[in-house]
């Protein structure tokens, strides 16, 4: 449970981490640096504060000191941004939909939902398996016959995430398995490759090492800090997994455009080198979505985004929309990119992302 206390507070953030069968503690404490966590308020990192601050709510773990405000108080009287990565592609359009449904209908509190922010997010899946052929030759993961054979398989998932989305059910797990073969073709080719990163070759079942943290959180000290009582931390539930598929096909991007229309900031952002959400297939939706903005946004130029003097992305923005590709980073843009980060989501909150230094 987060309890905010009353004293002026920053914004109020909520972040939504990778895949739900990847447990949010491991991106907690594998993809944000000690710099952007302590810029954020987030300085003491123990087990029972993960995630206690004054302006990021992340699991709802830790005791604030100070006087309590109501739920009421706290959420109508702070600015309210849901950000994420991933598979928060899906929950962040759900979750900003319901707030603002809610907000419009009177139900409940009050939530001054002002953004949302999502990172290599998964969110039309049908355009984004598209642009695995195109992202992969680009960058010269595969050759020009190799792409030839892999756009084959790209017809067939654009029927089966159609029958995903008017029938539901066993449709969408059958989407997912003809469409992943797009994405395991491409591996196939490419070998020993971090689809996360392909600058890095693909240690460990999931591309990255985290025993130290399975490690760090089945600590007996620390299940009790936790009070998860015996439950056993992993990396990755396939238990979870199994239950999702259902959900993967689905296109979230359908709820973003009434975000738009009633002035909710969105900020779609991607590193460069990610190949299982890269930054093409996102853009590519971005730039389909249909709304009142949709042909200025396309017809905006982009330009630099700066940060000490440095290029570290290339940005475009019209009205609340924004799409930011950040250079030198893979899926963990917090991870490759901290500072660049924690830059791009003040300037971002603050309204002056457009904003060199």
């Amino acid at each position: 449970m987060f309890l905010p206390y009353a004293e002026p507070l920053p914004p109020l953030y909520l972040f939504r981490h990778i895949n739900p069968w990847h447990p949010g503690p491991l991106r907690a404490l594998y993809s944000h640096s000690h710099a952007l966590m302590s810029r954020l308020h987030l300085s003491r990192i123990t087990p029972t504060r993960i995630g206690q601050s004054s302006s990021l709510m992340q699991f709802g773990i830790g005791l604030p000191a100070g006087p309590i405000l109501s739920p009421r108080e706290f959420y109508a009287n702070n600015d309210f941004y849901i950000t994420g990565e991933s598979y928060a592609g899906h929950y962040i359009p759900a979750f900003a939909t319901r707030v603002q449904k809610g907000n419009k209908g009177k139900e409940g509190i009050f939530v001054n939902l002002k953004g949302i922010a999502i990172g290599n997010g998964f969110t039309d899946p049908e355009i984004q398996y598209k642009s695995y052929p195109d992202f992969a030759l680009d960058m010269k993961l595969i050759n020009q016959s190799d792409y030839k054979s892999v756009n084959e398989l790209v017809p067939p998932c654009e029927q089966a995430t159609k029958l995903c989305a008017a029938n539901g059910g066993d449709s969408c797990i059958s989407a997912y398995a003809t469409c992943n073969s797009i994405f395991n073709e491409i591996l196939a080719i490419t070998g020993n490759i971090n689809y996360y990163d392909i600058r890095k070759p693909c240690e460990g079942s999931l591309c990255y090492d985290f025993s130290n943290l399975e490690t760090f959180l089945n600590q007996k000290s620390v299940r009790t800090a936790l009070g998860v009582g015996d439950i056993e931390f992993v990396s990755c539930s396939s238990t979870v997994y199994q239950a999702m598929q259902m959900d993967l096909m689905r296109n979230l991007e359908v709820g973003i455009p009434a975000l738009l229309e009633d002035q909710i900031k969105v900020l779609i952002y991607a590193g460069e080198y990610d190949l299982i959400c890269n930054w093409l297939g996102n853009s590519q939706w971005v730039h389909a979505m249909a709304w009142s903005g949709q042909k200025n946004f396309t017809a905006t130029p982009t330009v630099p985004f700066v940060v000490d003097g440095a290029e570290k992305g290339q940005l475009k923005s019209h009205g609340p929309l924004n799409f930011l590709k950040i250079h030198d980073a893979g899926h963990l843009v917090p991870k490759d990119q901290p500072k660049a980060s924690l830059e791009m989501l003040k300037r971002w909150t603050q309204g002056k992302l457009s904003e060199n230094e």
